[in-house]
């Protein structure tokens, strides 16, 4: 059992939970936030592995949505009022392709 459910405010309801919901910690999430600002104060400051950071935090960051959005159809998530997430947010913060 992970250190996940522990912080949980009451940790017995965490455990009535059945199994396959609980969520695993974000650690993958986190990485790619934290390679995320790495990689921005690498490009910024002309870092000589710059090119390099970006393209693992593109990777992290790809795998993690990627884990995440095949989690859920597993899981038969319905996401609601987050469709806007995909659907709006993603598109905008897309780079352009020209």
């Amino acid at each position: 059992m992970s250190a996940w459910p522990s912080l949980v405010p009451d940790r017995g309801a965490a455990r009535t939970f059945p199994r396959r919901s609980r969520c695993p910690p974000p650690t993958a999430s986190l990485l790619a936030a934290g390679l995320a600002l790495l990689a921005l104060l690498a490009l910024r400051g002309e870092w000589p592995g710059a090119l390099a950071l970006t393209w693992l935090f593109n990777l992290v960051g790809t795998v993690d949505s990627s884990m995440s959005v095949s989690q859920g159809v597993r899981l038969e998530v319905q996401l609601g009022a987050a469709y806007f997430i995909p659907i709006l947010v993603v598109p905008v913060l897309s780079p352009p392709t020209s």
